[in-house]
């Protein structure tokens, strides 16, 4: 993309206004990613503005030719881990998280998503975050094994068997409740 391109070689310049064609290519992304990884919109805009304060004053150690997507992915996910251990961040009701609740507590809102995957969800909100964040970034995100290890800096047996725990972890409570989400090498052993 040469406009994203330009843009990085100007920021390496120093040109500060360039940064902003960065953050809106990659601003609702990254948004994305962490309102699934902490549930609180407020937590996820902070992290998010965190990232490209990050980015900004590291501009020049970004390699040309580089995925900067990944990076500023890599940043986040860092970011979120260290909060997540700083202060074990809180987390928003589910709904409220994703925008189907306006805190009315109406039943139009709880019929949108079924009891299932509602429970899935809050299943997957209560994994342990170095579990939440690969199971986010593959099944929301559809991110290949070797993109999740890229992005994170996980070695790739470290990113199949943190998937591994995460669905065994996921099938054993969702089995409690109900039948089993799927096999955990299903989920972690499909091609990509």
């Amino acid at each position: 993309m040469y406009v994203e391109e330009r843009a990085i070689r100007l920021c390496q310049q120093g040109d500060k206004a360039e940064f902003r064609v960065i953050i809106y290519l990659h601003n609702s992304r990254l948004f994305k990613r962490a309102l699934y990884t902490t549930h609180n919109p407020a937590l996820a805009e902070e992290a998010v503005q965190e990232t490209f304060i990050r980015a900004w004053k590291r501009i020049r150690s970004f390699k040309p030719g580089s995925n900067i997507g990944a990076w500023l992915s890599r940043i986040l996910v860092n970011y979120l881990i260290d909060e997540h251990r700083k202060r074990r961040v809180e987390t928003a009701p589910l709904e409220a998280a994703i925008g189907l609740s306006d805190g009315s507590g109406s039943t139009e809102s709880a019929v949108i998503l079924d009891d299932k995957l509602k429970q899935l969800l809050r299943l997957i909100a209560e994994l342990p975050i170095d579990q939440r964040i690969p199971v986010v970034m593959r099944y929301s995100e559809g991110f290949s094994l070797a993109q999740i290890a890229e992005t994170t800096g996980w070695k790739l047996g470290t990113v199949k068997s943190r998937l591994n725990r995460a669905m065994k972890q996921l099938n054993k409570q969702f089995q409690a409740a109900s039948e089993p989400i799927a096999s955990s090498k299903q989920w972690v052993g499909r091609k990509s």
